[in-house]
């Protein structure tokens, strides 16, 4: 029985034959389906780089000690990429310079204090052309008796008795007129700020933020009962080093110019460039504005840099000039670059190229808020697009001065702060650096404390209280009319535009032309 049974399983078994032939067609089926499918986790094996990649040094068999250790004795380069090319970006308050290898670059004020030998006469000359200038205002906007009365005054030597009485006259005009254009400007600033106090709060109503009730008034009171803390120079850290004037000095430079005593008033201070562009309302003639400009740069160069003048023709220069920039500006730039300074070469660029360049982007919307003016410039592939440039005649300065204006009416605990001083500016843009800002969420009654460092004086520490102004400040960028733009209008005088320079390239293009 047990034989059969072995029999009839070796029966039903297939045959070897049709096993070999199931097992070649299944092969041939995953051939097929692998030729179909596409394997997803296959990657390429492509190089990286053209370059031909060199293989480690064996250092088994060599008995030079090169690259067996961190250590080299060999010389370093001498010198790295634009180490000999110096960026110059001038602007209205400061000056941009330094070694185009840097990451940084040094700023400087752009301002020189020059020293005024005969001041009575200066003065006297500058009165006297204000008094002409109130004269054509007054002939303008004053009854037509108050100017009969001013001709009247040119015949003093004739008639004492009624020049007198003229001259009380026209004193009582001009002042009159000063008085009611004090009052619109009062008015005007009054409505403007009324128009931003009511747009920030409808901003306030729509982020659902509670303003603080009775801000103004704690403001107020707080900023009356303010007593300054007197702090000894020994115990200030931060204490000014004011410039000591030497009896030879004609002129001081960037910080020691701002750093001069009050009590020294034979120095005047000039900004050569106001605008963007040249100073045309303190100075009288472009090559005075070139002669400071010169100054400037060669004392920054040399004291900031450490560069000798006797260097700088090893030296080339790329000179970063505004989006809408004047021919005649550009043209002087050049030459006082090459001819008066002596530098190798001068590369000329735009403000809004080289933000994008450096930013690593080829495409930009450029929003440039100097402190003088603010300019908008779209670039494209590395080139400003001429009809999207606009040119705003306000910057960080009109807000400096608006918050400054806000702070006084906020019964601003200095009292004796005066703008045209150059350490109240300083302490002013520190306020507004420290104070400012357009975050509504900072709403809020802040208190802070600032210190006034006047020369010859103790240090001051003051504790003040601000609430919307912070806020309303910065918000001028938004609301320009704010400005009285009438007071920051300049004419470009005659005296300017009749100066001209020979340009090579005029020929040529007049030759190419024809």
């Amino acid at each position: 029985m047990e034989f059969t049974q072995e029999t009839d399983i070796t029966e039903t078994q297939p045959p070897p034959q049709s096993l070999s032939e199931n097992q070649i067609n299944f092969q041939q089926l995953q051939h097929m389906q692998a030729a179909n499918s596409i394997d997803r986790h296959y990657t390429p094996q492509l190089k990286f780089t053209n370059f031909a990649a060199q293989p480690p040094i064996v250092t088994k068999y060599v008995t030079s000690k090169f690259l067996r250790h961190d250590i080299s004795y060999f010389n370093r380069d001498e010198s790295n990429i634009g180490s000999k090319v110096l960026v110059i970006h001038p602007g209205s308050r400061y000056l941009r310079i330094g070694r185009a290898s840097e990451a940084f670059p040094i700023v400087v004020p752009h301002v020189i204090a020059r020293r005024i030998r005969n001041r009575k006469e200066h003065e006297t000359q500058q009165e006297e052309e204000k008094k002409e200038i109130k004269v054509e205002v007054d002939t303008e906007h004053v009854h037509p008796v108050h100017v009969k009365i001013k001709k009247e005054k040119e015949k003093k030597e004739m008639y004492d008795e009624d020049a007198k009485e003229t001259e009380s006259c026209s004193n009582s005009a001009g002042s009159s007129v000063a008085t009611e254009e004090e009052d619109e400007d009062e008015e005007h600033f009054k409505q403007a700020v009324g128009e931003i106090k009511k747009e920030l709060k409808e901003k306030i109503k729509a982020s659902k933020r509670r303003p603080v009730a009775n801000a103004q008034s704690q403001v107020h009171s707080f900023n009356k009962s303010v007593h300054p803390e007197i702090i000894a120079d020994h115990n200030d850290p931060y204490r000014v080093d004011w410039t000591l004037v030497d009896e030879d000095a004609e002129y001081y430079v960037g910080e020691k110019a701002l750093r001069l005593l009050d009590s020294d008033d034979s120095f005047n201070l000039f900004y050569p460039i106001q605008n963007g562009e040249f100073n045309t309302r303190d100075y009288d003639s472009i090559k005075a504005v070139i002669g400071d400009l010169e100054t400037i740069w060669s004392e920054s160069i040399q004291e900031k840099i450490g560069i000798s003048q006797k260097n700088f023709r090893i030296y080339s220069v790329i000179l970063i000039i505004p989006d809408i920039y004047n021919r005649l500006y550009v043209l002087e730039m050049i030459t006082m670059l090459l001819r008066y300074m002596g530098f190798r070469r001068v590369f000329v660029a735009q403000e809004s190229i080289c933000v994008s360049f450096g930013a690593g982007m080829s495409v930009a919307c450029i929003v440039d808020i100097g402190a003088q003016t603010s300019t908008i410039t779209c670039v494209e592939d590395g080139m400003c697009i001429p009809d999207s440039r606009v040119y705003l005649h306000y910057g960080s300065d009109d807000i400096t001065n608006f918050f400054i204006r806000l702070l006084k009416r906020s019964k601003f605990p200095y009292s004796d702060m005066d703008l045209n001083r150059a350490y109240d500016w300083s302490l002013a843009e520190e306020l507004k650096e420290k104070i400012c800002t357009l975050d509504e969420a900072n709403l809020t009654i802040q208190l802070n404390e600032f210190y006034v460092r006047a020369p010859n004086k103790p240090t001051l520490k003051y504790h003040i209280k601000t609430y919307d102004d912070a806020i309303i400040s910065p918000m001028l960028l938004f609301y320009p009319h704010v400005i009285n733009f009438n007071k920051k209008r300049t004419d470009f005088p005659q005296k300017f535009a009749s100066y001209t320079i020979d340009d090579i390239t005029d020929g040529a293009i007049t030759n190419n032309g024809d």
